[in-house]
C-alpha cells in the first residue's frame, strides 16, 4: 500500500509524559503530538523521527492502538 502524501504518527500519551500533569479541559485544547513513524513518497516537509503537532480531527486510527494516519497538510508544526 502506497501512502502518497500520508504520514503515520505514534501519538504521545499525555498522562505518562515526564511527570507533567494536564487538566482535562487543558488536554482537550492542546493539539495532539507524536513521532512520525513512516511517510509516503509525496511528503516533502516532514521526515521519519520528527515530533509534530497535528490536527485532532484530521487523523484516523492506524493499525496499532496509539497510531494515527493523517495527510501532511494536517500537520500543524514540527517541534
Amino acid at each position: 500500500m502506497t501512502l502518497h502524501d500520508y504520514v503515520i504518527i505514534q501519538v504521545d500519551d499525555y498522562e505518562k509524559k515526564k511527570g507533567e500533569l494536564y487538566q482535562a479541559e487543558q488536554w482537550k485544547t492542546l493539539p495532539p503530538t507524536g513521532i512520525v513513524l513512516s511517510i509516503g513518497p509525496e511528503v516533502k516537509h516532514v521526515k521519519e523521527g520528527d515530533r509534530v503537532h497535528f490536527l485532532r480531527f484530521g487523523a484516523i486510527d492506524g493499525l496499532e492502538e496509539k497510531e494515527r494516519i493523517c495527510r501532511e497538510r494536517d500537520i500543524i508544526r514540527i517541534l
